[in-house]
């Protein structure tokens, strides 16, 4: 085999196993990982009363395919941790 012809072979296999590895990692550990993203917004058009508002923003959840019972109780207790004053739910909540 030439050259050319075993690089370019190396490089869709080692693409293959990337793209294999990532479907692998997104059904089997990437849905256990829950992030937290803190953000404070200062803008002089938003009334003062709001100061200090604390909104908890839940998407894409999946739920009964990605999440069972015991993650929602974990994301349950993170969201009571957190004491937010509002809850929006936006994105894939259920998929059945």
């Amino acid at each position: 085999m030439k050259k050319p012809k075993i690089i370019t072979l190396l490089i869709i296999v080692a693409l293959i196993l990337l793209g294999g590895y990532s479907i692998y990692d997104g059904y089997n550990f990437a849905t256990s990982r829950l992030r937290i993203n803190y953000q404070t917004i200062e803008d002089e058009k938003i009334n003062k009363s709001l100061d200090n508002l604390q909104i908890a923003f839940l998407s894409d959840l999946h739920y009964l395919t990605y999440f069972n019972n015991d993650r929602l109780d974990q994301l349950v207790n993170t969201i009571n941790d957190a004491n937010p004053d509002i809850i929006v739910f936006a994105g894939d909540l259920i998929d059945r």
